[in-house]
Formats: C-alpha cells, structure tokens, sequence
C-alpha cells in the first residue's frame, strides 16, 4: 500500500469520525468549555497531512485511543507500547510513517 492511500485512507477516517456537517456543530462543539461566543474550537473538516492535530485542538489526547483501534483494526497492524507517543499521532504524516513501518 502507498503513502498517499494510506493518508487518505486515515483522513477520510478521521472527518466521518470527529467530523459534523450539522449547523450546531459548525457554530459550537459540544463537548467544549466555553459559551459559543468565546469558543476557538477547530473543524476537523480544515485539516491537511500535516496538520497538528491534537496541538492543534482538532482532536483530544484521549480521542487518539480511538484513532490507534482504528489503525490497528484497519491496516492488520500492532503497533507497540514504545510507539504509543502522542507525537506519533499528532499529524496523519506522522500516523502514515509509523503505520508503514509495521506493514
């Protein structure tokens, strides 16, 4: 498999699961501290293969549990306790490096 299927295949995961089209979610994300009007809160929607995604508040620390099942589930992969680093999963360029050194 290429790089670049492999970025893909872990973008289009990442807008259906942290992503919302609804109008609510454009304005607000729910799970967010702040009244509306002083959120900052990020679209998964904007992001690229080099976006910082968890530094970048796209996604939360604890959301990349659910990120590393799906790599693990998807790409018939374990990946090992010493690379279970945040950095490792901090952008999809990142994901795709680690992912293809256990293919």
């Amino acid at each position: 498999m290429q790089k670049e299927e492999i970025k893909k295949i872990i973008l289009d995961y990442l807008i259906e699961e942290f992503g919302d089209n609804s109008e609510v979610r454009k304005k607000h994300y729910s799970y967010c501290l702040f009244p509306a009007e002083e959120c900052t809160c990020r679209f998964i929607e904007e992001i690229d293969y080099d976006t910082k995604l968890i530094e970048g508040g796209y996604i939360t620390s604890f959301s990349v549990l659910s990120v590393i099942v799906f790599l693990e589930n998807k790409f018939k992969i374990k990946i090992p306790e010493k690379d279970l680093f945040i950095m490792n999963f901090n952008t999809i360029d990142n994901m795709t490096n680690l992912i293809t050194k256990y293919l």
